[in-house]
């Protein structure tokens, strides 16, 4: 059986990103700073090694998530500079209740050979942990994102900040009926100029949002881009934008498992010494996408990447700013668009 990311007759890489199979910006978009960023937008070699990265760090995760839920059924390393070990070690910090909200679909998963093969395919071999690359360093246990090892250059901005400005439903999705028990949640995790990775805990954006509403959040922070990762301009930056649908407050599980995903993904990164920063924004959304699949009794939207490349800090005008809209993200019949600003600070 193919592995879902694995490039294979049915492998699952683009339909986890949104309109991944649609040219990555039209004409006009070409000229902005902000274009929409997927799978499709990646060269062949970035587009490989996104995949090893992904492939990776799912299985080193789930391995390490499946030895805490059942360590008789799934053995780790002995190494502890293994990057099992390190995975079971960014495991570890998930606590007892989100953890116990996951054992479901662990137990199932480790019950179901083919599924199981399917997150953790045999004719994967883990990489040994190589020596810090340049741009990484690999994250303690403590501390879920890397630090850029590059100087800071001059600057009267500090750091680029993302703000959530609205979420238009054109269509609401169709749940069978169950549309009143709906709860949406935004997920976001992005990707500095030198590779470093860090996510948001899960934002609830409202329930039932039906055809036609306009949510508005005034200028609500969702994270930020230091500007000082890199030495020189252009600097160019990655955000990941995932809608979600629930029927229970799953709001602190999915934060959880959105922090391990980054630290797993920046962990494999340092290892196995990723070729460039975008091989690292492909693997982060899909990696991200199936794992919450995969454990949450829920819906995920496919991911929607934003690439953001600023040539100086006068990009966005006299005031720092610009306000953008993705395109449609479509999934389970629905239609939404997320309105979002960037603003130096």
């Amino acid at each position: 059986m193919n592995c879902a990311l694995c490039l294979g007759p049915q492998c699952e890489m683009p339909r986890l990103w949104s309109e991944a199979r649609s040219p990555p910006y039209t004409k006009h978009e070409k000229t902005m700073p902000v274009e929409p960023f997927s799978f499709a937008s990646l060269s062949a070699a970035d587009r490989q090694d996104a995949v090893t990265l992904a492939r990776t760090s799912l299985k080193v995760l789930m391995s390490a998530m499946l030895n805490r839920a059942r360590p008789s059924a799934v053995e780790l390393s002995d190494d502890p500079a293994s990057l099992e070990r390190q995975a079971a070690s960014i495991v570890s910090a998930l606590d007892d209740e989100v953890f116990d909200d996951l054992r479901p679909r662990l137990d199932r998963i480790l019950n179901d050979n083919e599924l199981k093969e399917s997150f953790m395919p045999s004719d994967l071999v883990v990489v040994s942990p190589s020596p810090t690359v340049a741009g990484f360093v690999r994250p303690s246990v403590s501390g879920l994102t890397g630090r850029a090892t590059t100087q800071p250059s001059p600057s009267r901005y500090k750091n680029l900040h993302m703000n959530l400005r609205a979420i238009h439903c054109i269509d609401e999705a169709n749940w069978g009926g169950f549309e009143y028990n709906r709860k949406m949640y935004l997920v976001s995790s992005w990707i500095g100029a030198s590779g470093n990775i860090d996510s948001h805990k899960a934002i609830y954006l409202g329930k039932h949002i039906d055809d036609g509403d306009y949510m508005s959040y005034g200028e609500r922070h969702l994270g930020k881009f230091s500007l000082s990762t890199t030495n020189s301009y252009p600097k160019t930056f990655y955000w990941h934008f995932m809608l979600l649908d629930s029927n229970a407050s799953t709001m602190r599980s999915i934060s959880r498992i959105t922090d391990t995903v980054t630290a797993g993904i920046q962990a494999v990164g340092s290892a196995a010494g990723a070729k460039s920063v975008a091989a690292i924004a492909g693997a982060l959304g899909p990696a991200l996408n199936s794992l919450l699949d995969a454990l949450i009794f829920e819906r995920a939207w496919p991911v929607y990447g934003v690439r953001i490349k600023v040539y100086s800090e006068n990009d966005f005008g006299s005031d720092g700013v610009i306000n953008r809209h993705t395109r449609s993200l479509t999934a389970y019949n629905g239609k939404y668009r997320i309105g979002y600003q960037l603003a130096f600070v």
